[in-house]
């Protein structure tokens, strides 16, 4: 299903043609996820990761950053890395003004306190995608 998500967005970008790879890791923190593709692949100087609003909320959420359960260990993260987000549709999300208003907070510094840095939302962007049997399409 991967493959022919990646396969779908080279399509959309041709003639752009941007490296796309795809990786399993056995992390489970996003911030240990990229610490180790950095690792694999040092002379790429920025990662997009393409997500859904529920990962968002789990890398945001300072119960994964112990022992000081601040954001501010996402500094590097954010600093080399930028989030595509995908809208979840339902309720259960608070539909896409929720989850937009979700962006706005953090935008305006409601997360500082925590340790989250307002600038590091300007490398989140939500997008709006259609799952169509196994193709997933982005606009």
């Amino acid at each position: 299903m991967i493959s022919v998500f990646v396969s779908d967005i080279l399509s959309s970008l041709a003639p752009l043609s941007p490296a796309i790879d795809v990786a399993v890791t056995k992390h489970a923190r996003f911030l240990d996820k990229s610490e180790e593709l950095m690792r694999h692949y040092p002379d790429v100087a920025e990662r997009v990761y393409l997500i859904g609003y529920d990962t968002l909320i789990r890398i945001l959420d300072t119960k994964y950053y112990p022992p000081a359960y601040t954001l501010k260990p996402l500094e590097a993260f954010f600093r080399n890395n930028r989030i595509r987000c995908m809208y979840r549709l339902g309720d259960r999300w608070g539909g896409r003004e929720g989850q937009d208003d979700y962006l706005g907070s953090i935008r305006n510094g409601n997360r500082e306190v925590e340790g989250f840095k307002k600038e590091w939302a300007e490398r989140i962007e939500f997008i709006v995608s259609w799952a169509l049997g196994w193709a997933y399409f982005i606009l």
